[in-house]
């Protein structure tokens, strides 16, 4: 759900009270050594962890890649001298979590947008889970008078770059009419380490005529609001009374639009020889 101000209380998890290694997303390296073995783990052409092993099956969750892409290139070395290798994909998108991990964020309190008369109450639920290496559910519910929302959704760790992919529908019911609809967002993320090409994210977001976002539901019960004020439902007014100037705060609250489709990109990439890097970054939005 988009972030705004609120005025209430929120019991949040608090990831930087876990250790290092389970505050974001990283895969957990496994395999088989068959001898004693040395095993070390790269990371776009980098050392990134090493340690001796048993023979036996070995599991590795303390490894902290860096950045949020670059897949994991692992080197079994047995002491007969003989080795194993193989790859770990490991791209990731916002909320992935590491396997194992919960959070959790839970608000209760009521709207404080700068601007607006109308600031209803409401309780907000989200849950995330690391299933495994490759998948992460999400979901979350926004309830207030007149409005709800629920959001479901996944994020997924292939070889291919990191996806994401959730649904939202609400339900707003304004003081003229009562409207529903859907919110569908797809994401992407990739490392390409042969062209040193980040991907941080790609996003889609398509959302139908009828879908109000919290925010989008206040801006709209305000500006009807404020049209009742501007221009009152009375047939038997005064002919000659002067109708109020319409301000630009209420103008824009009044115009009612609704994101249709928007579209974000965030790439970087760097440069060869230590030149540096550049990026580019921009969204794309058009309107009901």
């Amino acid at each position: 759900f988009g972030s705004q101000r609120f005025r209430g209380i929120a019991l949040s998890t608090d990831s930087t009270m876990r250790p290092t290694s389970q505050q974001g997303f990283a895969p957990i390296v496994r395999g088989v050594a068959r001898t004693n073995a040395l095993v070390r783990i790269y990371q776009s052409g980098s050392l990134i962890y090493q340690e001796n092993v048993p023979p036996g099956e070995v599991a590795f969750d303390t490894i902290q890649p860096t950045g949020s892409g670059g897949d994991l290139y692992v080197v079994v070395q047995e002491a007969d001298g003989t080795q194993q290798t193989y790859s770990v994909p490991f791209s990731a998108v916002p909320n992935m979590l590491k396997e194992g991990v919960f959070n959790y964020h839970l608000l209760a309190g009521k709207s404080k947008i700068t601007d607006v008369n109308y600031q209803p109450e409401f309780a907000q639920a989200e849950g995330y889970y690391g299933v495994n290496n490759l998948v992460t559910l999400y979901g979350g519910t926004l309830v207030s008078n007149d409005y709800y929302t629920v959001a479901i959704g996944s994020g997924w760790n292939l070889p291919f770059g990191a996806l994401s992919f959730d649904i939202s529908h609400a339900q707003a019911k304004l003081p003229h009419m009562t409207d529903s609809g859907q919110s569908y967002r797809i994401a992407y993320s990739k490392y390409v380490d042969t062209t040193a090409t980040n991907f941080t994210l790609a996003a889609y977001r398509y959302s139908t005529k009828g879908y109000y976002s919290f925010t989008d539901f206040i801006y709209a019960y305000d500006g009807i609001d404020r049209w009742k004020d501007y221009y009152p439902e009375d047939k038997h007014r005064d002919p000659n009374a002067q109708t109020p100037e319409l301000d630009l705060i209420t103008y824009d609250a009044l115009r009612g639009m609704r994101p249709r489709n928007t579209f974000t990109l965030n790439v970087n990439q760097r440069l060869k020889d230590n030149y540096g890097s550049f990026y580019i970054t921009g969204t794309q939005r058009d309107y009901w």
